[in-house]
């Protein structure tokens, strides 16, 4: 029997290791979007556990009473609800709530960009303009790539230069990564960056290989993506068509690696289990609970 994996088949959990300012300011200003839209402050954990509600008003919007809020990344939702009828989209991004800063601004015009400006926070100001350097780098290294491939007869470069352009790209990468992490080695959020994961970085990646680089055994990544996104790329890219043997034998290889310390360890246990129970393996749910004695 097979078992095709999906993207977001998982939630990420939490597990509490630091508090913010009991003080913090979280504040946004607006265009082009509807006065009273409401606006969400998530948390990465399970059930998606809203910590922030507010609405905007005269372009802006305040959250309130942000008090012992845990160091990590957060989601902001914008959208038009409890307006049930509105057909008009719902704008989400990222931003890091770090207990070093007790002040994060940020302004927001989905006409102009899919992503804020931040106005205060050097944390997240820094954070967002590696994610697009990032990314304009990813793009230009797909576009190589398509071009390298050899059903693309119409290229004129020679597939040999464009390999040599496709690693002075990978390597100009790399130094932006470490470039990133060297300038910001104080912060907890660059263990994000640290151990972020792309196509680039698995390219070439056997399974044995995979694990290497990425630090497992790190609690303040239990409030963030990161560790979620670096499961499911270790799934879909090497379980993504599995047997139900395979799959156990894919999910033990992830335990294991998350189990150098409790913290990480009873996440990922709970994380497993979870995943399974939300998309209804019940052989493998009832396997693993048993095995690491945890029950939804």
């Amino acid at each position: 029997m097979k078992f095709k994996i999906k993207y977001s088949i998982f939630l990420l959990l939490i597990t509490t290791f630091a508090f913010a300012n009991a003080s913090i300011i979280l504040k946004g200003s607006f265009s082009n979007i509807d006065e009273e839209a409401s606006v969400v402050l998530r948390q990465y954990n399970y059930g998606e556990k809203v910590v922030g509600r507010t609405s905007v008003k005269s372009g802006k919007c305040v959250f309130n009473n942000l008090e012992k809020i845990e160091d990590g990344v957060y989601q902001i939702v914008i959208n038009s609800w409890p307006n049930a009828s509105s057909k008009k989209p719902a704008y989400s991004f990222d931003v890091i709530i770090d207990s070093a800063e007790d002040t994060f601004e940020f302004s927001f015009d989905p006409k102009r960009s899919n992503i804020p400006t931040i106005i205060s926070s050097k944390i997240n100001i820094d954070w967002y303009q590696y994610m697009q350097k990032e990314r304009f780098k990813i793009a230009v290294l797909n576009q190589i790539e398509i071009s390298i491939n050899p059903n693309n007869p119409s290229q004129n470069i020679s597939k040999m230069n464009l390999k040599e352009i496709n690693e002075k790209e990978v390597q100009e990468l790399k130094n932006l990564k470490s470039d990133y992490i060297k300038k910001n080695y104080n912060k907890w959020s660059t263990s994000m960056v640290q151990n972020a994961t792309n196509l680039i970085w698995l390219f070439d990646f056997s399974k044995e290989k995979f694990w290497k680089g990425f630090q497992t055994d790190v609690p303040s990544l239990l409030n963030t993506p990161i560790y979620q996104n670096i499961v499911q790329a270790y799934i879909i890219k090497y379980y993504g068509d599995a047997n139900e043997e395979e799959y156990k034998q894919g999910f033990e290889e992830v335990i294991k690696q998350f189990s150098k310390n409790s913290a990480t360890n009873e996440w990922v246990v709970k994380y497993v289990i979870t995943g399974l129970n939300q998309i209804g393996n019940n052989n493998l749910e009832s396997y693993f609970s048993k095995r690491y004695n945890y029950k939804i």
